[in-house]
């Protein structure tokens, strides 16, 4: 059954092709409103585009200017001639209300991609080979395209962005501290809104442990989302414990616990209540997945981080393309979700093996593993080290994180205590 958008009879799409060629100067008021891909009528869409062509290279726009670049192209007879041309021209007695038209060939044109997307999802569910998530995320991305069309995006005169750095000028709150004082010095406060944040290291390093304690951390000031691809949300979770507790993660593990211990866990259970985190270990995530994920948790709980652990392991979705350039479009993405959102976005990326045959085995950026897009989609990229991991004798308490890259800040090395027993990194005083 053909909707009553598909059926409409044009009158403002003829209204807005004859508005503009009884006066051609209203192409400049309505550019950035209306495209000729919004004319349902193949034939006024024609005739519009011709107008927008001639406007470019400064040709008079009339009747015959227009049917003379439309014969040219042999379009001329898809338009109904040079009569197709003159009806629309006399469809109006004047071009006044010619941006009301637009507005409304504009609103028409949404409205039915809104009912392509819907009957993309109507197939696309009938499929039962295709992941219900995916088919969502792809819904919910076309409605987002649809709804991004309509909002009016002008460049920020240098006066307005004064004004607007100046009204929150001082102000730390889209600054979130993350516990540990000298990694917040060198990132000017903190994790900021829109930024994307990499976490590397080489396995068995701690990088899960440090991402559990920077999301505790933050979670007591703002929701956190950690989306874990490897470990269940009961391995994080027994990690969490141990770091609160004090307790090794070998007897929580166990179930070894006197009552003394007991008590340690108790209070600590109650003190981790109190924080706005949730964890999310559902296996094959894609990043449109996360995406889809982080817009529901965010509309109905607010969102202020999210954790992606890690990077290397998310499932894509093209599964033509060699691994280096899936890696480099998840971290795009994750990039793109982080502005989206305006949120800090953390992703734990692994190293690759370079670092284990040099003489010197601290980390570089170079180490990144699959991608150098990594290095350039993320604001800052943190590199994790334990010396006493290649280096016999050297203290197992201590390890560096190298600030390898700060968009917005230094880089530099931050001095952390590492306890093994409990997965924990603390600040060092």
């Amino acid at each position: 059954m053909m909707s009553k958008l598909e059926s409409i009879d044009g009158g403002a799409e003829r209204a807005l092709v004859g508005s503009i060629l009884l006066d051609p100067s209203w192409l400049d008021e309505i550019d950035g409103i209306v495209s000729a891909g919004d004319l349902a009528n193949p034939g006024l869409a024609i005739m519009f585009q011709a107008a927008v062509d001639l406007h470019r290279t400064g040709t008079p726009i009339d009747p015959i200017s227009v049917g003379r670049l439309l014969e040219s192209h042999d379009l001329l007879a898809k338009v109904g001639g040079a009569v197709g041309i003159h009806d629309a021209l006399n469809e109006v007695p004047h071009a006044d209300h010619c941006e009301f038209y637009a507005s409304v060939v504009r609103a028409d044109a949404d409205r039915r991609r809104a009912q392509s997307v819907g009957k993309e999802l109507q197939n696309a569910t009938s499929d039962r080979s295709r992941d219900l998530g995916e088919i969502v995320a792809e819904a919910r991305r076309g409605l987002d395209a649809v709804e991004d069309r309509g909002r009016d995006v002008e460049p920020v005169s240098i006066l307005d962005a004064l004004a607007d750095w100046r009204a929150g000028y001082g102000e730390h709150e889209r600054a979130t501290p993350t516990g540990f004082p000298e990694l917040d010095h060198r990132l000017n406060g903190g994790l900021r809104a829109g930024n994307l944040l990499v976490l590397a290291a080489r396995p068995a390093t701690g990088k899960t442990a440090l991402a559990c304690s920077l999301a505790s951390q933050l979670a007591c000031a703002t929701q956190v989302l950690f989306v874990s691809c490897e470990m269940t949300c009961t391995e994080l979770l027994e990690r969490l414990l141990a770091a609160e507790s004090g307790l090794p993660l070998e007897r929580i593990r166990t179930g070894r616990l006197d009552s003394s211990d007991e008590q340690r866990i108790a209070e600590a259970q109650e003190r981790m209540a109190g924080r706005r985190l949730s964890i999310d270990d559902i296996p094959g995530q894609t990043v449109s997945r996360i995406a889809a994920t982080a817009r529901r948790y965010r509309r109905r709980h607010g969102l202020g981080l999210i954790v992606v652990d890690y990077l290397q392991i998310l499932a894509s979705k093209d599964k033509r393309a060699n691994r280096e350039s899936e890696v480099a479009a998840m971290s795009r993405g994750l990039k793109s979700l982080a502005r989206e959102l305006e949120i800090p976005v953390i992703a734990l990326s692994q190293l690759n093996r370079a670092v284990e045959y040099r003489e010197v085995k601290r980390p570089r950026l170079s180490d990144l593993r699959e991608s150098g897009a990594i290095e350039q989609d993320a604001d800052i990229v943190l590199l994790l080290h334990r010396a006493a991991m290649h280096e016999p004798g050297a203290p197992d308490d201590e390890a560096e994180l190298i600030i390898a890259k700060n968009r917005n800040g230094t880089t530099g090395v931050v001095r952390l205590l590492w306890d093994g027993r409990t997965t924990r990194f603390r600040p060092v005083v």
